[in-house]
């Protein structure tokens, strides 16, 4: 796959997250972009694209079904999982320095592995 691979959510609205999962469906996977919902959509947020990342681009991962929603930010240290709720998402929770994923759910991140402490 080339990089960035582009992920079609609609016919409008294509996005280009940093990292996002897939789980294999028949005709999601296309030559030139992704198309449909994925499972999980991360974001690596930066000052420029903060907003954006927590605004628009979360607001439109909820409204396609996307499920869990991580954002990391490089800076601060830290992740924000959350997952799938009626309306928008709400938080995972974080044990100390490590969560487990709802949607993998022998995954478990360590956030001072991440960021190397």
């Amino acid at each position: 796959f080339r990089s960035p691979w582009p992920l079609e959510l609609s016919k409008y609205d294509l996005v280009m997250p940093d990292i996002y999962f897939v789980a294999w469906k028949d005709g999601v996977i296309q030559v030139d972009s992704v198309r449909g919902t994925p499972e999980l959509v991360i974001e690596v947020v930066s000052p420029e694209s903060r907003a954006r990342d927590t605004g628009e681009k979360k607001r439109l991962y909820s409204w396609a079904g996307v499920r869990e929603y991580w954002v990391v930010d490089g800076e601060a240290e830290t992740i924000e999982p959350m997952t799938k709720a009626n309306q928008g998402y709400k938080p995972l929770e974080i044990d100390g320095r490590t969560f487990t994923s709802n949607l993998l759910p022998e995954f478990t991140i360590d956030l001072d592995r991440i960021f190397r402490r």
